[in-house]
């Protein structure tokens, strides 16, 4: 699955579960109003254990359904780490090795041309440190490690407590969206 495809599903699922924690709330609330009249329950919350468990085990499948999702795109990140670069990028590579200096331009002119590939991309900016020219750290680290803190949000948005703590709201999700979007960028 593309990032695209994985974006728009993620936010899909994300808007099917706050449209359930607001259907099983109100619902819930609705119930609570015909046992005790005189009383107007505040909206967005669970009145009685029987609703929250409910909407507690769809939000399981939820959290399953995302994992899966993030997890391939994961994946699909780690699996870049390990293309081999092409014979192109290790002729020059190689070449580089034997110079005994490097410039911060002929270094980002380097990655530019061959960065795409991992492999690549750590080969120059070792042989750039090695030579003293420093600074060249892998994008596809940061963007392993903004995938796997986008698992983390997700794992503990998806849950009645945070429904209720107000993230099932508009403002809250379109956060998560900014930060679904930043992360599944179809940049890597």
């Amino acid at each position: 699955m593309t990032q695209r495809e994985a974006r728009a599903r993620l936010k899909d699922l994300i808007a099917k579960w706050a449209d359930d924690f607001k259907t099983t709330s109100e619902k819930s609330r609705t119930e609570f109003m015909k046992y005790h009249s005189g009383m107007i329950p505040a909206h967005g919350c669970f009145y009685g254990n029987e609703a929250r468990a409910e909407f507690e085990r769809r939000c399981w499948e939820y959290q399953a359904q995302a994992e899966k999702i993030l997890q391939e795109q994961l994946q699909q990140l780690r699996d870049k780490m390990v293309d081999p670069p092409s014979e192109e990028a290790i002729n020059t590579i190689k070449l580089l090795s034997l110079r005994t200096d490097l410039t911060h331009k002929e270094v980002e002119l380097l990655l530019d041309k061959y960065g795409d590939n991992d492999q690549a991309y750590r080969a120059i900016a070792s042989v750039a440190a090695e030579k003293g020219v420093m600074g060249y750290a892998s994008p596809l680290d940061e963007k392993i490690k903004d995938m796997e803190a986008l698992i983390s949000v997700v794992n503990r948005t998806l849950t009645a407590t945070s429904a209720e703590g107000g993230h099932a709201g508009e403002g809250f999700i379109a956060m998560l969206n900014m930060q679904i979007d930043s992360t599944l960028s179809d940049v890597a």
